[in-house]
């Protein structure tokens, strides 16, 4: 038969409601109420101190694996940093044929002769011929292309860049309309980048 003494209620229950069948002698309950916290006065002390060691060796080890843990999971590729994976962006490129570049860099050339007149001089040094520059127009933040075929043209179209500019061939221009018509735009693409073009 199960006991519960008196002391042990309020530790296991909020109330305790005792049935009529249940009832027993009062005397004899408080007999073995008083016999019982005699004894358990006496065992107490030495139960709870134990109790209390045992809860500091348990818990010191918990707090040890609990700063220890970080160390132990190994890193993902989803923990990596992401710049490892951001693409690179240029600032401009100058996209030609190879016989315009040569014709661009000549000294007295008309394309010297506009850049000098826009304080745009320094784009001479970002002309390029390599066709793998069209693989990566969206990697450059201001793009301009110079008398180039038609289809390569309509490849870089297509591309739907936000920052492009698509001349004639400066040096071929004959007509006076032809040259203030290219001039103008060329102004209009420089102002509007002129931030950027200050920079490089």
């Amino acid at each position: 038969m199960f006991r519960l003494y008196a002391t042990d209620i309020p530790l296991l229950y909020k109330s305790l409601v005792v049935l009529p069948q249940d009832k027993q002698d009062l005397t004899s309950i408080t007999k073995e109420i008083s016999i019982d916290k005699s004894t358990e006065q006496e065992v107490l002390p030495e139960n709870t101190a134990e109790q209390k060691i045992e809860t500091q060796e348990n818990i010191s080890p918990v707090k040890k694996q609990d700063t220890q843990t970080p160390a132990v999971i190994p890193v993902s590729i989803a923990q990596e940093p992401k710049g490892s994976y951001e693409t690179k962006l240029h600032p401009f490129a100058l996209f030609t044929s190879e016989t315009n570049k040569s014709k661009y860099i000549a000294e007295g050339s008309n394309f010297g002769k506009a850049a000098g007149a826009l304080n745009i001089t320094q784009l001479a040094k970002y002309i390029t011929t390599d066709t793998a520059v069209l693989e990566t127009l969206t990697s450059y933040e201001c793009i301009w292309c110079m008398g180039i075929d038609l289809s390569t043209e309509k490849k870089i179209l297509g591309l739907k860049h936000k920052n492009i500019l698509i001349s004639p061939d400066i040096e071929s221009l004959t007509t006076v309309e032809e040259k203030k018509s290219m001039f103008s735009a060329l102004k209009e693409f420089a102002n509007f980048n002129m931030a950027l073009f200050s920079k490089m």
